[in-house]
């Protein structure tokens, strides 16, 4: 592939005369040729991105040979149809992306509408940013936590009974609560329960509930000594509170 050749064709690329698929089987074809003549930074500015589209790869492919093209003296008319194209691609998108939000907030609010009376702030985050990641499965009968508290010998109080009525499982990054593990903290402190994972202060800090006083705790492990930090008054605010924080977190990032 000659010089003259390749400018042959980023002058079509620049007057908008390839059509996207064209251009990068070219590209793809003569990119050692492309980028002894254009130079490693254009060559790197022209190589199609892997997350990009067709339509985008060759709009800024079009743009870096434009300005190569004008860098060695040649002066032409810049086509704007790969532009408006991938307008046109970007503006679909988000349209698709508005479509779906919606749609996933009303799958959200459908799902988890039995959230909404016990906990509603939960329940007003899940419907309006869903995490997909976010696994919440619906409570246990009265007869299944009677047999878990039996099992485990600590009397359940209200808002532990309220709680896994409502949820019996609560899945999330650093978090994980699932009513089938529940499990003392040791054999000692029998009021100490093990709720299940709250990575708060270290991974794999477990979520204990204090039977006595009805409140959460964390027990952060990798303290010297290991140490058992409040971090609620009861389950509704660790739920509407300090879960739901938790999670604003991550629409943060």
């Amino acid at each position: 592939m000659t010089k003259e050749q390749v400018i042959e064709k980023l002058v079509q690329l620049a007057k908008g005369e390839l059509s996207p698929t064209d251009w990068l089987q070219w590209f793809e074809k003569y990119k050692d040729s492309i980028e002894g003549i254009c130079g490693r930074l254009r060559f790197l500015k022209m190589k199609p991105k892997d997350s990009f589209s067709e339509i985008r790869n060759t709009y800024l492919s079009q743009i870096t040979a434009y300005e190569w093209l004008k860098s060695i003296k040649i002066t032409i008319d810049l086509s704007d149809n790969y532009k408006k194209d991938w307008e046109k691609e970007f503006e679909n998108f988000v349209i698709s992306k508005q479509k779906k939000t919606k749609n996933l907030k009303k799958t959200a609010k459908e799902r988890f509408q039995y959230l909404q009376s016990v906990y509603p702030i939960l329940f007003k985050l899940i419907t309006q940013n869903y995490h997909q990641d976010l696994f919440i499965s619906k409570g246990k009968s009265y007869n299944e936590i009677k047999e878990k508290e039996n099992s485990l010998a600590i009397i359940f109080s209200e808002d532990i009974i309220e709680f896994f009525s409502t949820i019996s499982k609560f899945q999330f990054e650093g978090i994980s609560i699932h009513f089938d593990e529940l499990a003392p903290l040791n054999k000692e402190q029998l009021n100490l329960l093990i709720l299940g994972e709250f990575w708060l202060y270290g991974d794999g800090d477990k979520i204990v509930y204090n039977s006595v006083d009805h409140k959460v705790y964390s027990f952060a492990h990798e303290y010297r000594p290991p140490q058992l930090i409040k971090i609620a008054d009861s389950l509704k605010e660790l739920v509407d509170k300090v879960f739901v924080k938790y999670l604003k977190g991550y629409e943060k990032q």
